[in-house]
């Protein structure tokens, strides 16, 4: 087992995984999302998470024994409060509607 890698934190189809093993869902199809496939559904790169786990700012994850999973609702939720109208946008003023609302 890699120095990164953790008991019950094995993605789908690496070395450790057992045949027939499930990503992890809940009864009412609740989905948790490993730290690669949450950093790839917001296009960032895993380390970017992990750093964020650390020095705060990033969205809010569960930890089960060692395991990190996010939701993938709690992660479309964090990256809403991050959208820009332009680099001087500092996100203290009202949030932008959907894209392309009012144009």
């Amino acid at each position: 087992m890699g120095a990164r890698q953790h008991a019950g934190a094995v993605e789908p189809g690496e070395p450790g995984r057992r045949p027939g093993q499930k990503e992890t869902e809940m009864a009412d199809d609740t989905k948790y999302l490993s730290t690669r496939k949450a950093a790839k559904h917001l296009g960032l790169s895993p380390r970017t998470l992990d750093r964020y786990r650390v020095t705060g700012g990033g969205p809010v994850y569960h930890l089960f024994g060692t395991a990190v999973r996010y939701l993938e609702e709690d992660l479309d939720e964090w990256s809403r409060t991050r959208r820009r109208r332009s680099t001087s946008d500092d996100g203290s003023g009202p949030r932008p509607g959907p894209a392309g609302a009012g144009q």
